[in-house]
């Protein structure tokens, strides 16, 4: 985690957040929508991620793998964050949301009010002081 935040400038903190939000640490953790892993990625996305990265692509594995995952999660999240004007929190949204989806709901001026980003947000906030968790 540390590596990966450190080559896309993320807070460290701010990914053991966003894992804890998708996946409560559980590598072998599947939604409901499909997305694996710890940061939770569809394996559409993964695999275009993975190649761009020239990662080895072994289909879902490769995303059950925490480090292969961690990696992509964070490669994905850092390429949202400069496709919408280093905005964090827009960043952030658009990674539970999807850009597409995140970006026609800016269009038509519905807000950016999400409970995923709160908890993404309050999670690394706490992660930040040092506070337990549950």
């Amino acid at each position: 985690i540390i590596d990966h935040s450190r080559t896309y400038e993320i807070d460290p903190y701010f990914i053991l957040a966003m894992i804890k939000t998708e996946s409560s640490f559980n590598h072998r953790a599947r939604s409901h929508k499909g997305a694996i892993g710890m940061m939770q990625i569809l394996p559409a996305t993964g695999e275009y991620i993975a190649l761009e990265l020239g990662l080895k692509w072994q289909g879902e594995e490769t995303l059950f793998d925490p480090s292969s995952n961690v990696r992509i999660g964070v490669h994905y999240l850092s390429e949202l964050r400069g496709r919408f004007s280093d905005d964090m929190k827009i960043a952030t949204a658009a990674y539970n949301r999807g850009p597409t989806d995140l970006s026609m709901r800016l269009r038509k001026g519905r807000g950016l009010k999400f409970r995923y980003v709160e908890r993404v947000y309050s999670y690394y906030n706490d992660f930040k002081d040092n506070k337990s968790y549950n």
